[in-house]
């Protein structure tokens, strides 16, 4: 069930209705979706389309250690890069 909010958001964020992505991912997660998509994305709109630098880091790294659980070190290593990169921008 998770995984239809994740899908929601998507289409939202493609529609630039990124508070109302932010909730579908949110949902998503609260349905046990820790989906890799759905937080790279609730990332990258945080960062990109919000200017929320810390919430976007900190989605980064919910990331990073949801791949690192799940023993993906390449995926893992990538979502601490972009958490370090969105951190230089946090004032």
């Amino acid at each position: 069930e998770g995984i239809l909010y994740v899908h929601l958001g998507s289409a939202y964020e493609h529609f630039g209705r990124y508070n109302e992505a932010i909730e579908y991912f949110n949902t998503a997660e609260k349905f046990g979706a820790h989906d890799h998509c759905g937080l790279s994305n609730k990332a990258i709109c945080y960062d990109i389309y919000m200017g929320e630098y810390e919430k976007s880091y900190n989605s980064w790294l919910e990331l990073a250690n949801l791949y690192k659980n799940e023993g993906l070190e390449n995926e893992t290593e990538m979502a601490r890069n972009n958490a370090e990169e969105v951190k230089s921008k946090i004032k």
